[in-house]
């Protein structure tokens, strides 16, 4: 069971097995106020009690380890000493008429943030293109603050084909790109249903992508920087989202 744990540090393990990891009280919490089905967890003895206590109502097992045995699993520098294991996790999405497509995201830091985000502004759902960092990273559960446990969070085969049903269901596709012919986002046209697609942090949106959106748009800011985060774009832009409507 240690090996496992450890092994879920991969991704290709974790796609195998069909499970993750996260770290800390905070995470713990919230997987258990989100009903999610935790499978075991390792806890340090300091800890052990806090354990006990929030999992005493789950079929969670859970596993007093020493320092020795926590190291050899942990992937955080300063580590609280509880590590949970769990099945993949997904929620059905909602029926706000708001998502938003990543292209690419290379960054489970952004991504995380991003679903939190997106719990924030109440988005329907968030599809991660194939080449897009796993959402079952670590990082990408801790940077979500727990969000990633509640929000619809999927990885698409295809994000053409996934912006094609959208249009076909009567959404309208707007890709995130800073070009000549972009359109500021507080000057589109707010419709009730909308896409809005978040590029990679280097290299942004792919051509397939931006052909096949219904348009193109970009946040207005003063000179200096070339552009701004992955996730701190996507903040704004389902803030502004939001205030319109």
């Amino acid at each position: 069971m240690i090996v496992q744990a450890r092994n879920l540090r991969n991704k290709k393990d974790r796609d195998e097995l069909g499970m993750c990891f996260f770290e800390g009280e905070k995470l713990l919490c919230e997987a258990v106020r989100s009903n999610i089905q935790i499978k075991y967890v390792f806890s340090l003895p300091k800890n052990i009690k806090f354990c006990e206590d929030l999992l005493e109502k789950t079929n969670c097992e859970l596993y007093e380890v020493n320092d020795s045995v926590y190291e050899k699993i942990t992937c955080e520098n300063s580590p609280e000493g509880i590590f949970c294991v769990c099945d993949k996790f997904s929620r059905e999405k909602t029926d706000s008429g708001l998502s938003l497509f990543l292209d690419g995201l290379s960054d489970p830091g952004n991504l995380g943030t991003i679903i939190r985000c997106g719990e924030a502004f109440g988005v329907d759902e968030i599809v991660t293109s194939e080449d897009s960092v796993d959402i079952y990273s670590p990082k990408t559960i801790r940077a979500s603050m727990g969000s990633v446990f509640r929000v619809c969070v999927y990885e698409s085969e295809s994000l053409i084909d996934e912006i094609s049903e959208k249009k076909k269901k009567g959404y309208k596709i707007y890709s995130t790109v800073l070009e000549d012919r972009s359109t500021t986002l507080d000057c589109i046209e707010k419709d009730k249903k909308v896409v809005y697609v978040i590029g990679n942090e280097a290299n942004g949106i792919s051509e397939q992508v931006k052909n096949a959106s219904d348009g193109k748009v970009f946040i207005p800011m003063n000179k200096g920087p070339e552009s701004l985060n992955a996730s701190v774009a996507a903040a704004i832009i389902l803030w502004e989202n939001r205030r319109i409507k």
